[in-house]
């Protein structure tokens, strides 16, 4: 077989019978929901975060061909939902990565540098334990409203509280689809910013709650007109 290297930097492979293959880049750059993203950019975003010492940004192809950055951690932090907050303030939410894997070392090779090929495989979901019904049995109304919309349009099976949307392969297109559902069903206007900026269950709760609580308010005070 011979290798032959595209202009746009893409890594081509021609099999005897004529047929090209992709097989990656030659830099480091992949097209994230039709955005091109260097990962070299997203790795030094993360190294500006205080508790990463060590970071490698590599893009994963999920079993849906979606394509996601994974982002393997080097550090004394190991909160994704942190690191994902003070991402939002310098980054596009698409350079953001959609899972976060924390490591006590990242593999060298001999010369010292990151080994990428060597980077273990992510686990499919967060990274985080995922809450489940006996972990946390007393949901509220609008949680339980929430889960069933986001698993719908994720088509996932468990969700927990704490997970963000985007760590299931949420992107612009599913976010319109949940906004849309979500104001549908409790009659209120969330904001496609909000949804990214508070991206839980348990913080999408809680707006929605102070959304509605503030209708309810101006409707007292109307009728008291």
């Amino acid at each position: 077989m011979h290798k032959i290297y595209y202009l746009t930097g893409d890594l081509g492979e021609i099999a005897p019978d004529g047929c090209i293959y992709h097989r990656g880049r030659t830099d480091f750059q992949v097209k994230i929901r039709g955005n091109r993203v260097d990962l070299l950019e997203v790795e030094a975003a993360l190294l500006e975060v205080d508790g990463i010492s060590q970071v490698a940004a590599v893009a994963h192809t999920n079993d849906h061909f979606q394509v996601n950055i994974v982002a393997y951690i080097e550090g004394e932090l190991t909160d994704s939902q942190v690191i994902r907050e003070k991402l939002q303030s310098c980054v596009p939410i698409h350079m953001i990565p959609s899972q976060f894997v924390f490591m006590e070392s990242l593999p060298r090779t001999l010369s010292g540098k990151i080994d990428r090929r060597s980077l273990p495989p992510p686990d499919i979901g967060p990274s985080r334990k995922t809450d489940s019904k006996k972990d946390l049995p007393d949901y509220s109304d609008v949680q339980e409203q929430i889960f069933r919309i986001w698993k719908d349009v994720l088509n996932v099976g468990q969700i927990g509280l704490h997970d963000h949307f985007v760590e299931f392969g949420g992107d612009s297109l599913k976010a319109m689809i949940i906004l849309a559902r979500l104001n549908r069903r409790f009659g209120i206007q969330l904001s496609l910013r909000s949804l990214f900026d508070f991206g839980t269950v348990s913080q999408t709760a809680e707006v929605i709650q102070t959304l509605l609580q503030a209708d309810n308010k101006s409707c007292s005070s109307e009728a008291q007109l």
